[in-house]
C-alpha cells in the first residue's frame, strides 16, 4: 500500500481476510458466505477494501501465499461511485496500480468476455447491467453476456471469485421487482451461484437484513467486521468536532436568515484559509485551500441561485467564475447573468480542483464523496430534512492532511449553518448523528468553542510540562520489529536525521541472526540436515497387496536447487522485509562458494520459531534506543514530520516514552443548558457569565476573558481544586486523550494497554523560584477500572516519583477526602503488594490515604 494504514484499518484488513479464508474454505463443503465490513463514514472502507484486496492477490503478511487466480467483480449502484473508487484504489496501492488490473463496465458498452481475467478488479454498476443493456444480450458481435462472464468466472476460479458490493445498505434495499436489488441478486445468486460475496457499508444491519429478504437464494452465513467509531475517532483521520449555528429564536417569529448566514459561512471560510496558510507555511505542508458547500432546495430557482451566489460575492468580492461550482443532477452550466456562471463538476473531482472554493449542491453529494478541504457547510433545507444534512456533513468530516493538528485545534472542525432550523431542527441533527447507522458518524457535535490561549508568565511551567515522562499507548495491532525498524531508519535518512540508518540497520540485523544461529547451533544443524535431504520409507508389497515380511528401508534423496529454493521462498515469508535475502547475501559475501548451503541456512532459521522471536523482540527494542537517541532532532521536525514517529511508537509492543506537546492555543468545546443554547453566541455568552465555571489560575486562558479558564467541573474536581491550588498556584486541566495529554500505562489484561490521563497537573513554585509538579487524580475507586489504573499510577510513580512534587490517588471514602501519596516509593509498594493479593481500590485508599 502506498499509505500507511491506521492501526484499526490494519485490524479490519486482517479481519476481513480471516472471514474471506473461512469462507472459502466452507465452499468445499457447499457453503455460501456474505463478509459484511461496517465502519462509520470517513473511517476509509475503500483503502481498507484495497489492501484486502492487494494481499489476497499480491500476498503480504496476513495470507500464507498469494494467490494471482483470485478474481474480483465490484458492483455499486452509481457508476460516479465506481469512477471514484477506481481512483482510490489507483492511488493507494502500489501493487494493483499500473498492471491493467482495473476493468469498468460502463452502460452503452459491451464485454463479450468468456470470464474475467484472473488477478483482475472489474467496476460494474447495476444501470450497466439491466435487462435492456448491451452487456445482457447475445448478438453476433457478442458471444458472451455479462451473465455468463459471471457465471464461467464462478465455475472457473469457485471461491477465489469475490464480489464487492459497495454502499451495500443501498445496493440491496428491493424496493421492487424492477430495481437493483434483482441485479445484485442475479449477480450473486444466478445458474452458479458466487461462493464469497463481500458487503462494504456504514451499517451492517441493512445488508444482513437484506441477506435474508432482498438477496434471494442461497443460504449465506455472515461474517461480519464492524470498526469502532471510538478507533476512528482516536486515529485523527477525521476532524474532532462539528459546530451547529442557527438562528436564535425571536419575539416577532420566524426571520429570514439565508444570506446572512450564508455570508457567516464565506467570513468562516476566510478564517480557515488564513489558518491553514499560516499552518502549511510554518510546518512545511502543501498549501491547504478550504471550500464551502452550500445545499440548496430541489428545485432552486434563478433568482434563488443569483441571491446565494451574490451573496458569497458581497462578503468575498474578487471571486472568479471558476470558484463557483454545482453538482446538481442535471450535470450542466447555470448562467445567472453578468457573469455569474455556474460549472458543473463531478463530486468526486473536487477535492482536486483547488480553484473551486464554493460548492452548490443538493443530494447527490451525499453518496461516496469524500472532500477533506470541505471546512465550511451552509445548508438551505429546512428542519424536517435533516437526514439529508446529516448525511451530508457525514461526507465531509475527513482531515485534509489525513491526522490531527495539534499546533491549531481550530482546524480540527467544521462549521456547519443552518438558517432554516430553529433549536429543535438542531436537536433532530444532533439526534440522527448519535443513531447506529448508515447517518452515524464519529464526531462531536457542539455548539460552541472557546478558544484558549497561553496565560501570562507560564512559560516556565509550559516548559516543565513539557518534558514530563508521558507514555505512548501500543496500538492493537503490534508490527513486526523489523518492519518497524526499517520504517524508522527511512524515517530517520529521510529527514536527515540519521543518512547512515538504512544501512545500519541491515548489517545490525544480519550481525544479530549470526548470534541467533551460534545460540541454537545445535537445532539449526538438524533442521538443515531435514532441508538437505528428503526422507523415504522404502517397503515391498507384493502383487496381492501384501506388505513383504521385513522390515521398511529408510532412504534420503538429496534435494534439487529448485525445491530449496521452494524452502527459502517459505523461509522469507518468515524472517519477512527482505531479511532473509539480506541476510543470505551477507552470508555468500562472508563465506563465498556455498551459495546452496547458505540458502539452506537461511531457510532453517526461518523455521526455527525461538530463531524469528529473538529477532522480533532485539528490533523491538532496537527501535526504543534510536528512538530515544534521537528523540531531540525528532521533536525538532515538523508537526506533519513528528506525527509519523508517533505512530512508530504506537506499533511497539509495549509502552514508550514520549513527552507532552504542547500547542499556543487550544480550543474546547462548552455547552449550556437546553433553554440557554439557542446559537454559539448564546453558549458562549452563557458559560462566560457563569461564575462557579469561571476558574483563575490555569495555564491556559480564554481568549476573551484573559484571566479565567471555563470549565464545568464535577463536584468531586471542584473541592480537589479548591485544596491544591488553593495558594493561587498555576494549573492543568488534563486533557483526557491527545498528545498535550500526560498519559500514563495501564494493562487492562496480560498484554493489552491502555492510558490513564490524571486529571489536573498543579505547578508550585518555591521560595527561589523554582517549579515542581503534583499530579492530583480524583480516581473514583467505584469504577471498575480502579484497580489497574491505581496499579499503573503506583508503577509509573515507582519509576517516575523524582519528577514530582507529589502524585496523589484521591477519592472520596466514608465521606471523607482521602489521597494516597504513590510517589513514596513505600506508599508505592505496599499499594502494589496489596493489588497483588486482591485488595479493592476503596480498601486500598482506606489503608493507605491521608485526609487531604
Amino acid at each position: 500500500m502506498q499509505f500507511t494504514l491506521t492501526d484499526y484499518q490494519t485490524d479490519a484488513v486482517e479481519r476481513i481476510i480471516k472471514r474471506i479464508k473461512s469462507s472459502q474454505s466452507a465452499y468445499d463443503e457447499q457453503e455460501y458466505s456474505a463478509v459484511v465490513l461496517s465502519a462509520a463514514t470517513g473511517a476509509g472502507k475503500t483503502v481498507i477494501a484495497t489492501a484486502v484486496i492487494e494481499q489476497l492477490i499480491e500476498g503480504g503478511d496476513l495470507v500464507d501465499e498469494p494467490h494471482p487466480d483470485t478474481t474480483i467483480l465490484w458492483v455499486t449502484t452509481d457508476p460516479a461511485l465506481n469512477a471514484q473508487t477506481l481512483e482510490k484504489m489507483e492511488l493507494s496501492s502500489s501493487q494493483l496500480r499500473g498492471l491493467g488490473r482495473f476493468r469498468t463496465i460502463t452502460a452503452g458498452h459491451g464485454i463479450n468476455q468468456e470470464a474475467f481475467d484472473p488477478g483482475t478488479i472489474t467496476f460494474l454498476n447495476t444501470q450497466a447491467a439491466n435487462k435492456n443493456a448491451i452487456i445482457s444480450k447475445k448478438t453476433d458481435e457478442q458471444r458472451y453476456t455479462i451473465w455468463d462472464t459471471i457465471e464461467n468466472t464462478v465455475r472457473r476460479f469457485g471461491a477465489n471469485f469475490i464480489v464487492f458490493i459497495d454502499e451495500a445498505h443501498r445496493g440491496v434495499e428491493q424496493k421492487s421487482d424492477r430495481d437493483s436489488a434483482t441485479i445484485i441478486n442475479k449477480i450473486v445468486n444466478g445458474t452458479a451461484p458466487v461462493a464469497v460475496i463481500v458487503g462494504i457499508s456504514a451499517t451492517a444491519g441493512k445488508f444482513q437484513k437484506a441477506i435474508e429478504t432482498a438477496i434471494k437464494g442461497e443460504a449465506r452465513t455472515a461474517r461480519s467486521v464492524a470498526v469502532s467509531i471510538a478507533d476512528v475517532q482516536r486515529s485523527g483521520i477525521i476532524k474532532d468536532r462539528i459546530v451547529l449555528h442557527n438562528p436564535a429564536a425571536s419575539t416577532i417569529g420566524t426571520l429570514e436568515a439565508d444570506t446572512t448566514l450564508i455570508r457567516a459561512g464565506v467570513q468562516k471560510l476566510r478564517e480557515f484559509e488564513t489558518a491553514w496558510a499560516e499552518y502549511c507555511q510554518v510546518e512545511g505542508e502543501a498549501r491547504v485551500i478550504p471550500a464551502m458547500v452550500i445545499q440548496v432546495q430541489d428545485l432552486p430557482t434563478d433568482d434563488e441561485l443569483r441571491e446565494i451566489v451574490d451573496a458569497v460575492l458581497s462578503e468575498w468580492p474578487g471571486l472568479t467564475v471558476r470558484a463557483f461550482v454545482n453538482t446538481f443532477a442535471e450535470h450542466q452550466m447555470i448562467d445567472l447573468g453578468n457573469g455569474r456562471i455556474v460549472t458543473y463538476m463531478q463530486p468526486h473531482h473536487i477535492q482536486d480542483a483547488s480553484d473551486v472554493r464554493i460548492v452548490l449542491a443538493k443530494n447527490a453529494i451525499t453518496t461516496g464523496w469524500d472532500c477533506p478541504r470541505a471546512e465550511v457547510l451552509v445548508s438551505l433545507r429546512t428542519a424536517h430534512d435533516h437526514t439529508y444534512i446529516a448525511q451530508l456533513i457525514g461526507r465531509t468530516i475527513r482531515q485534509p492532511l489525513a491526522r490531527r493538528i495539534e499546533s491549531n485545534e481550530a482546524l480540527n472542525k467544521v462549521a456547519c449553518y443552518l438558517p432554516r432550523f430553529d433549536s429543535d431542527g438542531v436537536a433532530a441533527v444532533v439526534n440522527q448523528f448519535k443513531e447506529d447507522g448508515e447517518n452515524g458518524i464519529p464526531v462531536e457535535i457542539v455548539r460552541g468553542t472557546v478558544s484558549y490561549e497561553r496565560g501570562p508568565s507560564t512559560e516556565d511551567a509550559f516548559e516543565v510540562l513539557s518534558a514530563l515522562p508521558s507514555y505512548k499507548i501500543p496500538s492493537k495491532i503490534i508490527t513486526p520489529g523489523v518492519k518497524r525498524l526499517h520504517r524508522l531508519a527511512a524515517a530517520l535518512a529521510g529527514d536527515d536525521i540519521y543518512l547512515e540508518g538504512p544501512a545500519e540497520v541491515r548489517r545490525l540485523i544480519n550481525i544479530q541472526l549470526d548470534a541467533i544461529a551460534a545460540q541454537l547451533s545445535d537445532r539449526l544443524t538438524s533442521r538443515k540436515a531435514d532441508i538437505e535431504a528428503v526422507k523415504l520409507e522404502h517397503v515391498e508389497i507384493t502383487f496381492s497387496g501384501e506388505m513383504l515380511t521385513g522390515e521398511a528401508r529408510s532412504l534420503k534423496l538429496k534435494r534439487d536447487s529448485n525445491n530449496i529454493d521452494d524452502v527459502f521462498r517459505k523461509a522469507s515469508r518468515t524472517l519477512k522485509d527482505g531479511v532473509a535475502e539480506d541476510y543470505w547475501q551477507y552470508l555468500v559475501l562472508k563465506v563465498p562458494g556455498d551459495i546452496i548451503g547458505h540458502k539452506v541456512t537461511v531457510a532453517a532459521l526461518g523455521t526455527i520459531l525461538e530463531a524469528t522471536t529473538s529477532l522480533d523482540t532485539y528490533a523491538h527494542a532496537l527501535t526504543a534506543t534510536w528512538l530515544k537517541t534521537h528523540g531531540k532532532n525528532i521533536s525538532q521536525l515538523s508537526e506533519g514530520r513528528r506525527s509519523d514517529y508517533d505512530v512508530i511508537r504506537g506499533e511497539a509492543k509495549t509502552p514508550e516514552l514520549t513527552t507532552v506537546v504542547i500547542p499556543s492555543t487550544v480550543e474546547e468545546a462548552v455547552s449550556a443548558p437546553g433553554d440557554k443554547a439557542t446559537d454559539e453566541a448564546a453558549v458562549l455568552a452563557y458559560v462566560r457569565a457563569d461564575d462557579p465555571n469561571r476558574l483563575p489560575n490555569h495555564l491556559f486562558v480564554d481568549g476573551k476573558d484573559s484571566k479565567y479558564y471555563v470549565s464545568a467541573l464535577n463536584d468531586l474536581e471542584r473541592e480537589v481544586l479548591k485544596v491544591e491550588a488553593a495558594d493561587g498556584a498555576p494549573w492543568y486541566r488534563n486533557p483526557a486523550s491527545g498528545p498535550r495529554s500526560l498519559t500514563i500505562p495501564y494493562e487492562v489484561t496480560t498484554g493489552v494497554w491502555a492510558g490513564l490521563h490524571p486529571d489536573f497537573l498543579v505547578f508550585h513554585r518555591d521560595d527561589e523560584g523554582s517549579l515542581s509538579v503534583s499530579i492530583v487524580d480524583p480516581h473514583g475507586s467505584h469504577f471498575d477500572d480502579a484497580i489497574p489504573k491505581l496499579k499503573g499510577l503506583a508503577t509509573y510513580a515507582s519509576v517516575h516519583g523524582g519528577s514530582y512534587r507529589s502524585i496523589l490517588a484521591i477519592d472520596r471514602i466514608d465521606d471523607e477526602m482521602l489521597a494516597v501519596p504513590v510517589h513514596d516509593l513505600k506508599v508505592s509498594d505496599r499499594v502494589l503488594s496489596m493489588i497483588s493479593n486482591g485488595k479493592t481500590a476503596k480498601e486500598i485508599i482506606r489503608a493507605e490515604g491521608v485526609p487531604l
